[in-house]
């Protein structure tokens, strides 16, 4: 699996992120994956705006993941089509991560998980898939790099 960071990530996080992403397709057993996903960083009102365009919801999110469905559209996708994106606002992970009082990139580091994880097919709509979502992230996380993990995961 390939991956591209792009948008408005603070550069002392950009190198961190890319080894995460890149564990983190290894440890979900997809690093042999040829398709790619793009992570990118924005800010509260781009992504506000791709909320409401895409999802009907008026306001900023930390996280917004749009897969590729390739068992659907098998016939103009292949292997080489990406997997998806992941749309991540700073802004919000900034604000996450000062209230919960840790550092942003474990914030950020969370939120290519969790955007992963949603790429994957997870979803957090009901305490019941929140459960099972969370406790996959914080497996990951710490199989990963446990300094990457925020202390109330």
């Amino acid at each position: 699996m390939r991956f591209y960071l792009s948008g408005k990530l603070p550069n002392q996080h950009k190198r961190t992120l890319e080894k995460f992403a890149a564990s983190l397709a290894k440890e979900l057993s997809l690093s042999q994956d040829p398709r790619e996903t793009c992570i990118i960083f924005m800010n509260d009102n781009e992504i506000k705006a791709i909320n409401r365009k895409f999802l009907n919801h008026n306001f900023a999110t930390d996280v917004i993941t749009f897969p590729y469905e390739p068992q659907k559209r098998a016939s103009i996708l292949s292997q080489d089509q990406p997997f998806g994106d992941i749309y991540i606002s700073v802004d919000t992970a900034r604000k996450q991560a000062q209230k919960g009082n840790y550092p942003l990139r474990q914030e950020l580091a969370l939120l290519v998980a969790h955007g992963f994880l949603h790429l994957l097919g997870y979803k957090d709509y009901s305490p019941r898939q929140r459960a099972r979502m969370f406790a996959k992230q914080k497996t990951l996380l710490s199989a990963i790099n446990p300094k990457l993990a925020p202390p109330d995961l």
